[in-house]
């Protein structure tokens, strides 16, 4: 017979209650793993459809630069915090 330590290293693993556990662990593991991705796949989505729902305001932004330099650009306030946007 082989000594144990060679044996251990040529024969086939049998199927134990650890290898079992850990098998469990780590199909569960890559299936979090998954769900994960997904999620960031959504939220990469709605991303993409906000930034594309902001684009109007955007061209709005950049009207206002191209204007800051005519005399009626001169005479508003150019401070995003002066714009009233809830009505106070």
């Amino acid at each position: 017979t082989l000594p144990i330590a060679i044996s251990c290293l040529t024969t086939p693993r049998t199927t134990t209650p650890f290898t079992v556990h850990n098998n469990l662990y780590s199909s569960e593991y890559y299936k979090k793993l998954d769900q994960i991705e997904k999620l960031c796949n959504d939220e990469l989505v709605k991303i993409r459809q906000d930034s594309d729902a902001l684009e109007p305001l955007k061209k709005i932004v950049s009207q206002w630069s191209m204007q800051k330099g005519s005399p009626e650009g001169d005479n508003r306030n150019d401070s995003v915090s002066s714009i009233d946007v809830c009505g106070e």
